[in-house]
């Protein structure tokens, strides 16, 4: 091989180690941003705390639903949750053990409905879920009872002389509403009749 030979494979070594580069850092910047779009989609919809859909995430969901079920002529359930007696325990022991509450909270929320039902934290002490394709009363009843039982249980095993339970309001579509707001609305005011009935209960709108 002579001098311009091995110039010219030099050269052609050097070009293609320099475009592997190239293409290596391409793809590692992509990965990069691919994991940053990732992540700021998961602050985006889920709740830090948690680690379940938001408000935000819900409602966007809440859309889907009521668009899918129209089309369907089927029906859902929209749970409005609230845990009792969790501002005094939170006032009294502070942040920390109220953060506790609420994962476990969360944790029971989830336990208790269906791989294909969608659960979020509402938001401070509030979940809300949406129970697809079904209006059974009876069905719904005894979810509301698990609910109940299994956050009563979960929020047990934290320290505080406060007895953490939950008030649940329970809209339907299309019966009762066709839009997002009014059938969060319409849950959420029959959640305080619970609570004016005793607390650790379910009330239908």
């Amino acid at each position: 091989m002579n001098l311009i030979e091995a110039a010219t494979f030099l050269s052609l070594l050097v070009s293609t180690l320099y475009l592997y580069w190239q293409l290596r850092r391409t793809r590692l910047n992509l990965q990069e941003q691919q994991q940053q779009s990732e992540q700021l989609n998961h602050l985006a919809y889920y709740d830090e705390l948690t680690q379940i859909p938001n408000q935000t995430y819900f409602k966007k969901h809440l859309q889907h639903v009521i668009a899918r079920t129209e089309r369907s002529k089927n029906e859902f359930a929209l749970f409005y949750i609230d845990l009792d007696n969790f501002k005094p325990f939170n006032d009294e022991y502070g942040h920390r053990m109220g953060d506790q509450v609420l994962k476990v909270a969360a944790e029971a929320v989830v336990q208790s409905l269906r791989e294909v039902d969608f659960p979020a934290r509402f938001s401070s002490d509030e979940f809300v879920a949406v129970l697809e394709g079904t209006s059974d009363r009876d069905l719904l009843e005894r979810v509301a009872q698990r609910l109940i039982d299994n956050i009563y249980r979960a929020t047990q095993g934290v320290d505080g002389d406060y007895e953490i339970s939950a008030s649940i309001g329970i809209s339907l579509y299309p019966q009762q509403s066709e839009s997002v707001n009014e059938l969060i609305d319409i849950a959420d005011h029959a959640m305080y009749s619970a609570k004016q009935r005793g607390k650790s209960g379910y009330v239908f709108a």
